[in-house]
């Protein structure tokens, strides 16, 4: 093969696709999602896409676009900016009222 790259998936052991579940608890950790509200996510964008008979290629360049107007993050890190905000970036001069609201949106 003359390949100087090695790459390694973890597929279904009956059809060979990538896995696409949280099922394995050990895979919880790496698990990226993303935080931008208001989109459609990658896989409903990605099977809109195939519906409507766009090319390999054509669904390379949709992933590469969405994945770069998104922030990825996984759970722990998302979690770690939301009390990041909470408690450091949420100053004295803001009230109660408006911290609230804002939790009341990230969720």
């Amino acid at each position: 093969m003359k390949s100087t790259m090695l790459l390694i998936a973890r597929t279904d052991s009956e059809s060979g696709k990538l896995l696409s579940s949280n099922v394995d608890i050990s895979d919880h950790e790496f698990i990226v999602g993303t935080t931008t509200k208001g989109t459609d996510s990658l896989a409903q964008a990605l099977a809109e896409a195939e519906i409507k008979g766009a090319t390999g290629a054509e669904i390379d360049r949709l992933e590469m676009k969405w994945t770069e107007a998104h922030e990825m993050c996984t759970f722990n890190q998302g979690m770690t900016m939301c009390f990041h905000f909470l408690f450091f970036d949420c100053t004295h001069s803001r009230s109660r009222r408006e911290i609230n609201s804002k939790i009341q949106h990230t969720r």
